[in-house]
């Protein structure tokens, strides 16, 4: 079983009270991961003790079976395919453990992210790139990212089943609550927006959607990206019910992804381009006011004139109009002039004594 112990960094917020948030590399015990802060520490001031049967080589675990883990209907070729090995209890003959493993740019396997049944995690040896990554294609155009490694292995079964060999690969640390992007992804952003069109399949809670929604940023100036709405929790929910038909449809329903507040010509009617603009805060200057149709909201108004022409007292007249006339609260930030002087100026301006600039 994994040792776990306290983690510094949850602690060090006020987090981790029950001390086993960080679990401890089974090939290196001084060191750590917390798939709670999504964080490696090391932890070689700790004195941990570990017999014979905790310590897991890589090379022992390559000789594990590939064998269909009960739960999730996955079937053997496409273990094979990813590698996946398992362990076995001895006394049931079930899958206790479930090993993913992780490759190297040769491709040659340096670690696994093992999950022991039914969900406690550990790595053994190194995480680097993403899970599936080995097994893509070079030169794809089309790449699917899944949450975790459970959700990858389905995908790929449905593509299976309908004769698609599709890029498939899973985020190397899942989602997290606040949507960041960690350091082993942003390291692939490079071969992820290789791909012309990028398919973020996620969990359909809080962490999934607002870390699709993050990573989405991030490629969708460099690649046609798109997020998945799923029926259920993850595609592995919908593989084991049997619902298959359901994650293609969500799969042929998604559009591509734009940032906020962007928007493209062909999305605004010739409807919206024929309504007048509306008139913005008048201003104390009638033809000024016909010339510009007051200040509105969403524009910047530029004042420039020669020095001691006075733009900062007709500025200021302006912001005064805007308080008194509309009840705006207005803003001045003035870098040359005092806090006491500009107060100074406006006490003057409402009391109409003439001189002030």
């Amino acid at each position: 079983m994994p040792i776990r112990v306290p983690c510094p960094g949850c602690r060090s917020s006020g987090g981790d009270a029950s001390g086993n948030n960080l679990t401890l590399f089974d090939d290196d015990p001084s060191r750590g991961y917390c798939f709670k802060c999504r964080k490696s520490y090391s932890v070689s001031g700790e004195k941990v003790q570990r017999t014979k049967q905790d310590f897991v080589d890589l090379e022992v675990v390559k000789t594990y079976p590939v064998r269909v883990s009960r739960g999730l209907p996955v079937s053997q070729e496409v273990l094979e395919r990813y590698g996946v090995r398992s362990s076995i209890d001895e006394q049931t003959g079930e899958v206790n453990a479930i090993y993913y493993p992780y490759h190297d740019q040769d491709k040659n396997v340096v670690g696994y992210k093992v999950r022991r049944i039914p969900k406690t995690f550990s790595v053994i040896g190194k995480v680097k790139g993403m899970f599936g990554q080995a097994q893509c294609k070079n030169n794809a155009k089309l790449l699917i990212i899944t949450e975790g490694e459970k959700d990858t292995l389905a995908v790929f079964e449905m593509l299976n089943r309908k004769g698609k060999d599709w890029n498939v690969v899973s985020l190397p640390n899942g989602a997290n609550e606040a949507g960041e992007i960690d350091e082993a992804t942003r390291r692939e952003l490079e071969w992820i927006v290789s791909h012309e069109k990028i398919l973020l399949c996620f969990d359909t809670d809080a962490p999934g959607r607002e870390t699709a929604k993050a990573l989405a940023e991030l490629i969708a100036s460099q690649s046609t990206v798109a997020i998945m709405d799923l029926p259920r929790k993850d595609a592995a929910e919908l593989l084991i019910h049997g619902e298959e038909e359901l994650w293609w449809k969500a799969l042929s329903g998604s559009k591509p992804y734009r940032p906020e507040c962007i928007v493209e010509g062909k999305d605004i009617s010739l409807a919206e381009l024929r309504k007048p603009k509306q008139p913005g805060y008048e201003l104390p200057y009638p033809q000024l006011q016909r010339m510009t149709w007051g200040l509105r909201k969403g524009e910047i108004t530029t004042i420039s004139a020669g020095s001691g022409i006075g733009k900062s007292l007709w500025a200021r007249e302006i912001m005064y109009h805007m308080a008194k006339k509309h009840g705006l609260r207005v803003a001045n930030i003035a870098l040359e002039t005092t806090m006491e002087d500009m107060v100074r100026y406006y006490i003057a301006m409402d009391n109409n004594v003439p001189g002030t600039s």
